[in-house]
């Protein structure tokens, strides 16, 4: 039924224009008059140690005069794009604008201590509060994330790199690095020049379990490291409506995580008890369908998490032809510039690769996102608590039983500290601890419910049932907060033993 009352949107992808390439018309320009300004340096070099030295005073002379050269290029070369693409004022814009956000702005300073205790809601009564489901969906890996979320030791931080083909290949186009909906792990495999044996049997479920962990193979010569490939990759993309490093967007892995969550969704199948009645319920809502939680698709303002969103959920949306809500309350919480978004106000938000990864015939429609709550930027000079705030305000004023969520790390992570009651210690076991102490894993989908009420002094505030956390897929990334936890425990029964 929800079929036949989907709209017919093969006639939008047919209108539809593909997403540009880096390497694609005035990035390709741009590569070739960079090309010809070094080759050009590199003659005036080989000049001065030829004959023709003697037609100048001094060899220092005549690299002084091509150095005045080579810069009125380079400074040509610039200026001719600045006035030619509207991209590249707009990132020039940006860039200023993240230096000033860097330095300046106050997202992360607010006094936590004088927060209210979010248990006092817990005290009220059953007419006295509200509730609302939410869903948090964290985006996957992002280029910048690849770049400069690596192991910080400098041996390491230089050389966390692919190999010389696959990063030729990403230069060129990371169409190959995603795969396709009919793809089996062996073919995908294959593609990324993995060993076959290290290639479980294609099964729906195990195929794409083990798929982030091939994406890490390192290479095994020293190539150039991740952060001058992205910075080479921002060069391309200077003149494009596009970037590395600015609203950083998936890489190869982010989107192989939003397919492993899209495969988790559809195989789901239904225990039927009530000890999984939550998560049966949960993703339920996220399928969408007749008989589930009525639901609402809302995303970041940020490229990585609505391409997470859509890459994930796009069965769905194709199937009942919703759209997806833009607001700019879920921006991240941080001083990057990797947050800062590329998109206008009230302007749809770029999605590219998503097509590409989903086999589709032209670009996704920009007509599939609702952006009249995008307001753009985040204020230099507001707190990611009022965006918090905002949020939760906002999920109440719906009238869906689900709010399913895009969005980020840091972002989600502050609003369980925020949120969850002071009872909830760090350290311990559980995933409400968790919640406060880790980030939620890339691709990675959590559900909770969220409570509102008024407190004492009239103030209304929010509340995270820490009881009814339920982990959809992926869950904590709470790997060094157990190893920490086992190493302490280790050298407490060494120290207990020894005392004996």
């Amino acid at each position: 039924d929800l079929e036949e009352a989907a709209p017919p949107r093969h006639e939008l992808y047919a209108a539809a224009r593909a997403p540009a390439r880096p390497l694609d018309t005035m990035s390709f320009q741009l590569l070739l008059l960079l090309t010809v300004v070094a080759l050009c340096y590199v003659a005036v070099v080989g000049y001065a140690t030829a004959d023709v030295k003697a037609m100048f005073d001094s060899q220092d002379e005549l690299i002084q005069v091509g150095s005045r050269y080579l810069s009125a290029m380079m400074l040509g070369t610039t200026a001719a794009f600045a006035l030619h693409s509207e991209h590249v004022r707009r990132k020039a814009k940006l860039l200023g604008w993240g230096i000033v956000v860097m330095f300046f702005t106050s997202d992360m300073k607010w006094n936590k201590k004088t927060l209210p205790d979010p248990d006092d809601i817990k005290k009220l009564n059953i007419n006295e509060k509200k509730q609302k489901r939410v869903i948090f969906i964290r985006h996957g890996e992002s280029l910048w994330n690849e770049a400069f979320n690596g192991s910080k030791l400098p041996h390491k931080f230089s050389y966390q790199v692919r190999s010389l083909d696959r990063f030729i290949q990403w230069i060129a186009s990371e169409k190959s690095y995603r795969p396709r909906r009919d793809e089996t792990m062996a073919e995908w495999a294959r593609a990324r020049h993995q060993p076959i044996s290290r290639t479980p049997t294609p099964t729906t479920q195990t195929e794409y379990a083990n798929l982030t962990h091939l994406h890490n193979t390192n290479a095994t010569n020293v190539r150039p490291t991740q952060v001058i490939k992205a910075l080479i990759g921002e060069i391309m993309m200077l003149p494009l409506f596009d970037s590395v490093l600015f609203d950083s967007p998936l890489n190869a892995q982010g989107f192989s995580q939003a397919k492993i969550l899209s495969r988790t969704l559809d195989n789901y199948v239904s225990k039927g008890d009530k000890k999984s009645e939550a998560l049966d319920d949960d993703v339920a809502a996220m399928r969408g369908g007749h008989n589930a939680p009525t639901s609402v698709l809302v995303s970041s303002n940020l490229r990585r998490a609505a391409q997470t969103l859509f890459v994930s959920h796009w069965k769905r949306l194709t199937t009942t032809g919703e759209t997806v809500k833009i607001i700019s309350s879920l921006q991240e919480i941080s001083r990057n510039v990797d947050t800062l978004v590329l998109c206008h106000a009230q302007k749809p938000v770029p999605l590219p690769g998503v097509s590409e990864c989903l086999d589709l015939d032209g670009a996704v429609p920009l007509g599939m996102q609702d952006c009249v709550d995008n307001k753009g930027n985040k204020p230099l000079f507001g707190t990611g608590l009022q965006r918090l705030e905002e949020f939760a305000e906002w999920s109440f004023t719906r009238d869906e039983d689900v709010i399913i969520a895009a969005g980020h790390s840091l972002w989600f992570k502050h609003f369980f500290n925020t949120f969850l009651g002071k009872s909830v210690k760090t350290g311990e076991d559980n995933p409400a601890s968790d919640a406060r102490d880790c980030k939620v894993k890339n691709g990675g989908a959590v559900g909770f419910n969220l409570e509102c009420g008024k407190l004492a002094d009239g103030r209304t505030w929010y509340r995270v049932d820490n009881e009814s956390i339920e982990i959809i897929e992926g869950g904590f990334d709470n790997a060094k907060k157990q190893k920490k936890a086992a190493k302490k425990a280790a050298k407490e029964a060494k120290k207990l033993k020894k005392n004996q």
